[in-house]
Order: structure tokens, then sequence, then C-alpha cells
């Protein structure tokens, strides 16, 4: 338990700018800014470049960190998931789960990956 704490204390210090704003980055903000990576992301419109540049960097900037900071005792990403894998996952999660979408992206991220990737000491029977 205090690896998984661990974990999301690290996870939550990935968002500067949002902390330093006084908001807290959420799963609304994971999933608003990871749909930039998706097809039909951007329509290609040259005043909407940067703000999608933003969303897309956002999203696979957190994912990449989050990838590398949430494996340990409780959570097992094999080695060969890809971030856009990992990033599929915790978008789903965030997706099957709306009534949380308010929380930490951090506890989010966390409870996503616990979920897809126990490892096999931690599985239930």
């Amino acid at each position: 338990m205090r690896y998984l704490l661990g974990i999301l204390l690290g996870l939550s210090s990935l968002s500067t700018a949002a902390l330093a704003a006084g908001d807290v980055y959420t799963g609304n903000d994971i999933a608003n800014e990871c749909r930039a990576t998706k097809p039909g992301g951007f329509d290609g419109s040259p005043s909407r470049l940067s703000a999608w540049a933003y969303d897309a960097g956002s999203c696979m900037g957190f994912m990449k960190a989050a990838r590398a900071l949430v494996s340990g005792p409780a959570i097992c990403v094999p080695k060969d998931v890809t971030n856009g894998q990992f990033q599929d996952v915790v978008v789903d999660y965030i997706t099957q789960h709306p009534a949380t979408r308010h929380l930490s992206a951090a506890v989010l991220t966390a409870l996503a990956a616990r979920e897809a990737f126990p490892c096999p000491a931690m599985q239930q029977p």
C-alpha cells in the first residue's frame, strides 16, 4: 500500500502547470487531451494547431512518465506494452468509470494500471 501511495505522489507531480495554477490534473483533463492523439483529433485548421499540439503532447508526456512510475509490487506492466497501449488502458478506464473522472489523474492512472496489469502475486483467485 505504501508503494501505491508513492506512485500516486509521483504521478501527481507530473502536471506542474496545472498544480501551479491551483488546479488538479483530473481524469477529465486526460480524456480531453488524449482525444488529440486519436484519428480525427486534429481537424486541419491552422488556428487549432497549437491547441492540438499542446493537448497531444500533454497526453503523451503524462502517459510516458506515468508508465515509467507505476510498475512495482502491485502493478506489473509488461515490457512489450507500448505507451499508446498504456494510454488506451488509462483512457478506457476513465471512459468506463465516468463518475470518477473528476478525481486526480494520478489516482485514476494507478487504478487503471493496477486493474489491467496486476502482478501475479497480487491477483485474486
